[in-house]
């Protein structure tokens, strides 16, 4: 299950005691199995290199808001502009893209502004290649004109073209992960998380 925020699902398996495991933070359910990657951290370092190509205008384009992910990518994305003395323009960043065309919407909004940002970060490869897209559409160069960055580092990623710089998660691992602590859950029925039906 992915985490997000007051999840109707989540709260029905807690209800019936039901055994899942979370991929992402488990909050607001402590008790939940989950795997996880340091999210904050992956937003930290992909701001942190566009910072060091030079780039001062950053955007930030998340996916839904209520996704926990969502939230860290912009910690750790607030951080590192802070770090590098650069200010967090909330203009520049925009949620709730994860929608169809929603990765489209959100950079023409930037491409309207009267001062464009010079790099974007996306939330995830298939929006970053569907921008990437839309900026060829508008004859906008990448990345010499605009420079993306996403996260998950999918298969598609480096086909596309120009390749996409993305912060590998390991998904594999979190796959895997995922698995084994699922199987512990149904394995350990004395633990407080569930009983089994």
């Amino acid at each position: 299950m992915y985490s997000q925020k007051e999840d109707r699902l989540r709260s029905y398996l807690e209800k019936v005691r039901f055994p899942y495991t979370v991929v992402g933070s488990p909050s607001p359910f402590p008790r939940a199995s989950f795997v996880n990657n340091d999210n904050a951290k992956a937003g930290y370092e992909a701001a942190s290199y566009l910072c060091s190509l030079g780039h001062e205008r950053i955007a930030f384009i998340g996916g839904r808001e209520d996704y926990e992910v969502t939230a860290d990518h912009e910690k750790g994305y607030k951080a590192a502009l802070h770090k590098a003395g650069l200010p967090v323009d909330q203009e520049l960043i925009l949620k709730n893209a994860g929608s169809q065309n929603g990765g489209r919407t959100a950079v023409q909004s930037l491409l309207n502004m009267k001062e464009q940002p010079t790099a974007v970060i996306a939330a995830d490869d298939m929006m970053a290649l569907e921008i990437i897209h839309f900026l060829q559409e508008q004859h906008v160069a990448v990345p010499d004109q605009i420079s993306i960055i996403s996260f998950n580092n999918v298969l598609i990623a480096s086909l596309a073209s120009p390749p996409l710089t993305t912060v590998d998660i390991d998904i594999a691992e979190l796959g895997k992960q995922a698995v084994r602590a699922i199987c512990f859950e149904m394995e350990n029925t004395s633990g407080p998380s569930f009983q089994k039906l």
